[in-house]
């Protein structure tokens, strides 16, 4: 699904959950005005964090819009484990709807391929330079890859 456009150019990320937000409010939808509400509640928060008069980029309203479905994932798998099965599956409709907001994550083949040239292109790093291998990764593929996954396949290419 491709971002709303706005007169030939796209939209950021944030201006996207911002009219979807109006649309929501205006439409009734009690979910997805309360979810959306809850994002934008913490971009804001992000925002004054970083100072006065500071905008979100695209990379950093993924990764707050990341960092809620980590958190409703973890709350999903406390309320299972205390049997509250109704806000378990609540939590996961929110995620769900959240997910629409990231980036289409890459494949374990492309991740795969782009760390060998990441790696190829800092020469022959060693397993003790993981961090720094890492980081170069993650710049590039901030929220389109599994960080598990990211770290995982950094692993491999340094060791075989």
């Amino acid at each position: 699904m491709r971002p709303p456009t706005n007169c030939g150019v796209l939209m950021t990320l944030k201006a996207r959950i911002e009219e979807d937000f109006k649309t929501a409010f205006k439409s009734q939808d009690k979910f997805a005005t309360g979810v959306l509400r809850m994002i934008k509640a913490e971009m804001k928060n992000r925002e004054i964090e970083k100072g006065v008069g500071y905008v979100l980029t695209d990379a950093e309203t993924v990764s707050v819009v990341t960092t809620g479905i980590k958190k409703r994932r973890d709350s999903i798998e406390m309320f299972t484990k205390g049997g509250r099965q109704e806000l378990a599956d609540n939590e996961s409709k929110e995620v769900e709807f959240l997910s629409r907001y990231l980036p289409a994550m890459m494949g374990e083949d492309e991740l795969r391929g782009k760390i060998q040239a990441i790696v190829a292109g800092m020469g022959s790093p060693t397993a003790k330079q993981m961090g720094q291998v890492m980081k170069a990764v993650m710049t590039e593929v901030a929220g389109k890859a599994d960080n598990a996954m990211v770290s995982r396949l950094v692993k491999e290419a340094l060791v075989g």
